[in-house]
């Protein structure tokens, strides 16, 4: 649509610069019209030629008559097409805007709900770290205030400190990877509503 309204602007521009070329045209045949009168009025023997000129010049000029007259149609015609596809550019426009809209209070909204999400792992994450901690100094504790602990009993605590060791690591990692999963979320969101107002500063600068 903006390809079209430009093309009719050139052409309107052409138009105008064929309507000027022809009024020039037509008043440098004026001229030469009038100089040939004042020829037949002197020489009387070319008066034969002279009138052929004159009809030929007054021919001239009904065609150059008739053709101003079209390209004024054609002006005309084509401001009203301009018209149309500024009207229809402009609503496009508002059209894109409106949705623009929607898009960056729907991209705010799922800012606020992913932030949220990461937060709420982010603190899992914490207390489960500070819940191995506490779990380890405790059976350290144990061991150290155990006099008679066997080395089967050390055996089995080591197990089964190692086995809850990893199971504290591997929801460690799934709630690492929820929080990196949100953080490129919220990256990708940003840098759409960062494209989506590119556009939008685009297509102000052409509509001026």
């Amino acid at each position: 649509m903006y390809q079209l309204y430009i093309r009719n602007c050139n052409i309107k521009q052409l138009s105008y610069m064929k309507l000027h070329l022809a009024e020039c045209v037509k008043k440098q045949l004026k001229l030469v019209k009038n100089d040939l009168i004042k020829l037949l009025v002197k020489n009387k023997n070319a008066t034969q030629i002279i009138q052929e000129k004159i009809e030929t010049v007054d021919k001239q000029q009904e065609m150059l008559n008739s053709d101003m007259i079209t390209i004024k149609l054609t002006l005309n015609d084509i401001r009203s097409q301009i018209c149309l596809l500024d009207n229809k550019f402009q609503s496009s426009l508002s059209s894109l805007e409106e949705k623009l809209k929607a898009y960056e209070k729907s991209n705010n909204d799922n800012f606020d709900k992913i932030r949220v999400l990461r937060d709420k792992h982010e603190q899992k994450l914490q207390v489960s770290i500070n819940e191995n901690d506490r779990l380890t100094k405790f059976k350290l504790n144990a061991l150290s205030n155990t006099t008679s602990t066997t080395q089967t009993d050390l055996i089995e605590l080591k197990s089964k400190s190692d086995q809850t060791q990893r199971k504290t690591n591997e929801s460690q990692k799934i709630l690492r990877y929820n929080i990196d999963e949100a953080n490129k979320s919220i990256q990708k969101l940003e840098s759409l509503h960062i494209v989506h107002s590119l556009k939008l500063d685009t297509n102000d600068t052409l509509l001026q």
